[in-house]
């Protein structure tokens, strides 16, 4: 039987293991920090990651057949880099097991971890 502690632990290793693997691009350049940048007269842009030894790059392709983002989802995905799922992982891997049960007595802070860790393993909050 899966017990809450357990759902929190697995959302908080799934949370860093993507939030790390997309902490850097495939030749180890750092992009934890996205940006959104919207193209000209359009609802549309793309992702690029700071680089703070170099040149951002880019995440997402603009124009053309390319893959791009329209702005609201792009400025979206921005705010939730992977320096923000490090963060939300080690937040939901704060608690340890104490105080963790289904009753109506559980914190609200800890019913919110829970209801966000089972979203980020699949399952309904």
């Amino acid at each position: 039987m899966t017990t809450p502690a357990d759902e929190l632990k697995t959302a908080a290793q799934k949370l860093r293991e993507l939030a790390t693997t997309a902490s850097t691009n495939g030749r180890g350049k750092p992009t934890s920090t996205w940006h959104f940048a919207k193209q000209d007269n359009r609802d549309s842009g793309y992702l690029y990651a700071a680089n703070p030894n170099g040149p951002g790059l880019r995440i997402t392709p603009a124009g053309g057949s390319h893959p791009g983002m329209r702005t609201r989802h792009g400025e979206y995905a921005a705010a939730m880099d992977p320096t923000v799922g490090i963060l939300l992982a080690d937040w939901l891997a704060s608690w340890d097991g104490t105080d963790i049960n289904e009753h109506a007595t559980m914190p609200d802070d800890l019913r919110h971890a829970l209801l966000i860790a089972r979203t980020i393993n699949g399952g309904q909050p």
